[in-house]
């Protein structure tokens, strides 16, 4: 008696998960029937079933009649600063800290019909609240193992400046990178055409663009008109890269870029008195095994007009990023930089070292330091990531002997979508 009491629970049991399980089909009249002639429903209830009406779920539909997919994604980074000048080379502001939105992004991916797709991503924590544009894109994809783009994104230079920030070790960018999309304007977003595609299975990939000169620093409709700019012109960049499979010796990316900018480099107007063109190179090789991971990349440039005059300059710089996994959510990293501009002044402390406040001129020769840990919660979906940074800077454009030390920290928070 006791064995067909349980067996009557376990089975009522069943019915009703399953009665749960398919309550969104509640209507179905031959189900309701099911359940009443085997006992787990009464006639009543059946009927009072019957008689609910279903939930109403609010629709969200795409304008276009040929979206067949509409992805939404989205970004929240919030950081923590605080730094500590010091040199001759300081302009005098407060040492900087606090709290602030890196980046407050918001994105849709559209999938159409006939092999096309759309790409919109705005940062919504735009300086004086400004709405930013950071990708958009009209994609063909006709083509196995191609994709033809039209509109605004990162060309195919700097492994570091393409890496999306959402997956970056480090909380910042290198001055190596950030000096490379400013003031020197060589990488980051242009507007163009880009082609991304690979080669068979041999592992190699290729990236290429051609377009305008202007990159994000100044997108306006109004060009940023200064000491001789012209910003009518146009750039290309291409990058060839091999991706090896993941093995029991690890997984190795190595990659070169190249690329050329039509009197984009901005020269701030103290050694040259117009843009100068530039023809800029650069290798990265990273490389991860187990818990293990290295990355080091080298990027160059030859600028003319860059000290006035016909002289030229040859830009070069390199980083280091090792990176070290403890466990499966805790990660050490560090990361050394160096660049030297010949002469050519391009590297603003303040803009090398972001939100640090340093000084605004022009030096020579930079160096950088990051040492920091991750803490990743929920994978790169939800990061906690905490660092020390320091620059050393000298030789600036004034001719001084003045050097600007920046020392400071920084926490971040991310939360992807």
């Amino acid at each position: 008696m006791q064995k067909k009491t349980l067996s009557s629970t376990v089975a009522l049991f069943s019915a009703s998960c399953l009665f749960l399980g398919t309550m969104a089909y509640a209507s179905d009249q031959a189900l309701l029937d099911a359940l009443v002639t085997n006992g787990y429903l009464t006639r009543e209830q059946a009927e009072t079933i019957a008689k609910t009406p279903e939930p109403q779920v609010p629709e969200v539909l795409p304008k276009g009649k040929a979206v067949e997919q509409l992805k939404i994604t989205g970004r929240l980074q919030l950081q923590y600063n605080y730094f500590n000048l010091s040199g001759g080379l300081n302009d005098g502001r407060s040492d900087p800290q606090g709290f602030y939105f890196r980046r407050v992004y918001l994105g849709a991916e559209a999938k159409l019909a006939e092999d096309w797709s759309g790409t919109l991503i705005v940062d919504l924590g735009g300086t004086n609240g400004n709405i930013l544009l950071d990708t958009g894109l009209i994609t063909w994809s006709g083509i196995s193992g191609m994709t033809v783009s039209a509109g605004w994104d990162k060309v195919p230079f700097g492994y570091e400046e393409t890496t999306s920030s959402a997956k970056l070790k480090t909380i910042e960018r290198s001055l190596l990178a950030r000096a490379f999309d400013f003031p020197l304007r060589v990488s980051s977003q242009h507007t163009g055409i880009f082609v991304n595609g690979k080669i068979g299975d041999s592992g190699l990939k290729y990236s290429l663009f051609f377009g305008n000169n202007d990159n994000s620093s100044y997108r306006s409709d109004k060009h940023f008109s200064n000491v001789g700019a012209e910003y009518d012109g146009y750039s290309g960049f291409g990058r060839i890269q091999y991706v090896s499979e993941d093995s029991n010796v690890g997984k190795i990316v190595v990659g070169l870029d190249m690329g050329y900018v039509q009197s984009g480099v901005y020269n701030m107007g103290v050694v040259a008195d117009t843009n100068s063109h530039v023809w800029a190179y650069g290798g990265h090789v990273n490389y991860t095994l187990d818990r293990f991971a290295v990355l080091g990349e080298f990027l160059g440039a030859t600028l003319n007009n860059a000290r006035g005059g016909s002289d030229d300059a040859s830009i070069y710089g390199f980083t280091l990023m090792p990176s070290f996994k403890l466990s499966d959510q805790f990660e050490l990293v560090v990361q050394y930089a160096y660049m030297d501009t010949d002469g050519a002044y391009s590297i603003i402390p303040g803009e090398a070292i972001r939100r640090s406040n340093a000084s605004v001129s022009g030096c020579d020769k930079g160096q950088q330091f990051y040492a920091g840990v991750n803490w990743y919660i929920v994978s790169d979906d939800v990061k906690l990531q905490a660092g020390y940074e320091a620059g050393r800077f000298k030789n600036p454009v004034d001719g001084s002997n003045g050097k600007s030390n920046v020392d400071g920290v920084r926490v971040q928070m991310q939360m992807l979508w």
